[in-house]
Formats: C-alpha cells, sequence, structure tokens
C-alpha cells in the first residue's frame, strides 16, 4: 500500500510546447532516467479533474470510483500505453481517501503508470507531458504550487513543416497560432523564472547530451547515458496494442519518428520544403516573436500590398487561434459526466480512440 508521506517525497514537473516541438521525444528521454516517471503518453484526465477536485483535501469512496472510471474517456488508447493496474490504484486511494489532497490523488495516479514502481526502484520526480498546458498554466501552477515547468520551443518555420506532414486541417492556423503559445510561455517564465527552464528544440537535436544535462540539473538529478537511447528503452510498439487500425496509423504518423534515434538535420528541412508564400505567412506573423528566441526571420520588411493580402486573407483564422483553446476550456468544466458523452460520440464519429 502507497501512503501519502511516501508520494509526498515526490517532484512533479510540467514539460510544456507546442504540438510538433519536440516533446514528445523529449518525455521519452527523460524517462529513461531511474530517478523520473515521465509517461510518454500525454493524458487529459488532470486537466478535467482539476476544474472538479483542485481544491478538495478528501475524497469520497463514491469519488474516487467516478475518477479512476473516467481515466480514459478523453484518449482510450493512453489506457493501454499507461497499463493502470486500477484495483491496486483504488485500493491506494481509498485508504487515503480522508487525508487525500488534489496533488496526492494525481502523484498516486503518476506512480501507477505501467506498473513503473516494479522497475524503477528510486523514483523521485514525475513529469506530465501536454501541449494543452499552455493554456492552464496559470491554473497549474497554483494547484500545484511546488512544482517546475520545463518549456522547449521550436522555429515557427520548423515546426510548421512538421504539421503539415500529419495534419490535414487548419494547418495555418495551427502554424500561426505559434506566437500567442510562445509569448504566454516567456509571460510565464518572467513571472516564475526559478522554477522554469527554457529548451530549443534546435539544442535538443544537435547537442542532446548537454541539453539533458542541463535539464538534470534543473531536476536536480544526475544524468544517465541510457537517456540518449530512449528509442531503446522507451520504444512504444502501437501495432501490439489493443486499438483499431485507423488509430494506430494514426499514432504512428503523429509520433512514429519518437521511436527513431535523435536526428539533427531535421531543423533544417523547412529551408528546402517550405514555399515562399508559407515562409512569408510565418514571419509576418511570428517573426518577431522568434527573434526573442533567436529565431530571425527571413521577410523582415512587408509592403503595404503584402500587409493587405495577409490579412484578408489570414487574419481570419484568428477564430480558429483564439476559439479552439477557448472551447476546449470550456469543454474540461463540464460535468465529468457530459464530458463522456460528447467524447463517446465524437469517437464514433470518427473511429479514433
Amino acid at each position: 500500500m502507497i501512503s501519502n508521506n511516501f508520494i509526498d517525497k515526490m517532484n512533479f514537473c510540467f514539460l510544456v510546447g507546442s504540438s510538433r516541438s519536440g516533446t514528445t521525444v523529449l518525455t521519452k528521454i527523460l524517462n529513461c532516467n531511474s530517478k523520473i516517471v515521465a509517461p510518454t503518453a500525454e493524458q487529459l484526465f488532470l486537466t478535467s479533474y482539476i476544474n472538479h477536485f483542485s481544491d478538495r483535501k478528501s475524497f469520497s469512496e463514491k469519488e474516487i470510483k467516478i475518477i479512476i472510471n473516467n481515466l480514459w474517456n478523453l484518449l482510450t488508447i493512453n489506457k493501454y500505453i499507461w497499463n493502470i493496474n486500477e484495483p491496486k490504484l483504488y485500493q491506494n486511494l481509498s485508504a487515503n481517501q480522508n487525508n487525500l489532497t488534489f496533488n496526492q490523488l494525481i502523484l498516486h495516479i503518476f506512480y501507477s503508470y505501467n506498473n513503473i514502481s516494479d522497475s524503477k526502484n528510486n523514483i523521485s520526480c514525475f513529469i506530465d507531458k501536454n501541449p494543452h498546458y499552455i493554456y492552464e498554466l496559470i491554473k497549474l501552477n497554483n494547484a500545484f504550487k511546488h512544482s517546475k515547468f520545463i518549456f522547449i520551443t521550436r522555429d515557427y518555420r520548423g515546426r510548421f513543416n512538421s504539421i503539415k506532414k500529419v495534419k490535414k486541417y487548419f494547418v495555418k492556423a495551427i502554424g500561426i497560432s505559434w506566437f500567442i503559445q510562445q509569448n504566454k510561455i516567456l509571460e510565464f517564465i518572467k513571472q516564475h523564472p526559478n522554477k522554469s527552464i527554457l529548451i530549443k528544440y534546435e539544442d535538443l537535436v544537435t547537442a542532446p547530451k548537454q541539453t539533458i544535462e542541463k535539464i538534470c540539473d534543473f531536476l536536480e538529478l544526475e544524468y544517465e547515458d541510457k537517456m540518449l537511447k530512449h528509442y531503446e528503452f522507451s520504444y512504444i510498439d502501437y501495432t501490439k496494442l489493443k486499438i483499431n487500425k485507423k488509430t494506430i496509423d494514426s499514432q504512428l504518423k503523429w509520433h512514429g519518428n519518437s521511436n527513431k534515434p535523435i536526428d539533427s538535420s531535421i531543423k533544417e528541412k523547412w529551408k528546402k520544403e517550405l514555399t515562399k508564400e508559407e515562409i512569408k505567412l510565418l514571419d509576418y506573423y511570428c517573426g518577431e516573436t522568434g527573434k526573442l528566441f533567436g529565431y530571425e526571420p527571413l521577410f523582415q520588411k512587408f509592403s503595404l500590398i503584402d500587409k493587405i493580402t495577409i490579412e484578408l486573407l489570414h487574419r481570419p483564422l484568428f477564430i480558429l487561434i483564439y476559439g479552439f483553446p477557448l472551447m476546449k476550456k470550456l469543454f474540461f468544466q463540464l460535468p465529468i459526466k457530459l464530458q463522456r458523452l460528447t467524447i463517446k460520440a465524437a469517437k464514433k464519429i470518427s473511429g479514433i480512440e
């Protein structure tokens, strides 16, 4: 039985970055450290539960059952990747229910990840990766006051190029949204410099050892050589999971490269693969923010015709850029039962688990 006193010794860290910025591969690298548990598949239960239980200091039997039964409503596939022994988790939570904070509850769930305690005996840090957290930084910081934040950023043009290869819809809107997301990250770092670290994707792929050592120092942990063999130790064979072929193909499209060794040539591909028009659009919206990270725009001056054309064609995308994250935030505030029914209907329509 795992006690709250044992759980309280664990540190909690959030790994945050825009999608297609290296969050998955960095998670797999960190998960190879013997003292770190970093689930390689992001979850949405924390985002859902934080709106309903964040101020709790005890839980009823009914609430514990609701929490466990609804862990995977939003991302069914991750039930098989996390591989939690739910009866055992229920026993641990029930044994501590009268003196159980929200922080402790989440740590208990993370400690149950893939029976990791059977293979790692000296766990001291949990890392939770999720791009959506960019829009929940204040809420997360308030709920987990002693947590740390690892931020990773990527050249907006390289990220856009990566999105094009895996996404069919709203690609330009997702690409433009980069500057909004990075400004949120910079604002948080400015307010909480002592609990934040910023990593560039380009540094991770060109100088992986030095970059990982920097993160380990931030977490007050020792660097371990096997961390750069993530493709061996954190490999996920999606074809062996109990999911349909459509979902397997989707996962391989989005995360297949994270099962491979780091390829430093990736960071330069956008220069050959993006069109002049695509680069101009991205530089127009993201260039000034990009300079703050050392990403110099190729187009720094725009004619009046350029400005009018870009604004007329692409400013409407901001409805998606601002509207979709807001809709997600509002969705997670819905009653858990209503969230479940909504997602169930969406899965039936899409065929993705």
